[in-house]
């Protein structure tokens, strides 16, 4: 089984559902903010835990989304998120 980084489009349309879902921040823990997370993408967009876990961590790196006026996608965003 091979590794493959999630699509620019994919990222885009998470990035996009957890926003409206769960706003730019977490204020609550690191844990509990990743895990609703990864519920979220699985309810809204059909994930397994896997991959909606492979989109978080491509979100916490990704330096641009294509297409939006992101400049960057880190840490600070999405809240302090463990991998």
């Amino acid at each position: 089984m091979t590794h493959t980084e999630p699509h620019a489009e994919s990222l885009e349309s998470a990035l996009q559902v957890l926003q409206e879902r769960m706003g730019n921040r977490w204020s609550g823990r690191e844990e509990a903010g990743r895990a609703e997370m990864v519920r979220v993408l699985q309810e809204a967009l059909g994930y397994d835990k896997h991959q909606a876990n492979e989109i978080i961590a491509s979100l916490i790196h990704f330096p641009k989304l294509v297409g939006t006026a992101v400049e960057r996608i880190d840490s600070r965003t999405l809240g302090s998120i463990p991998r």
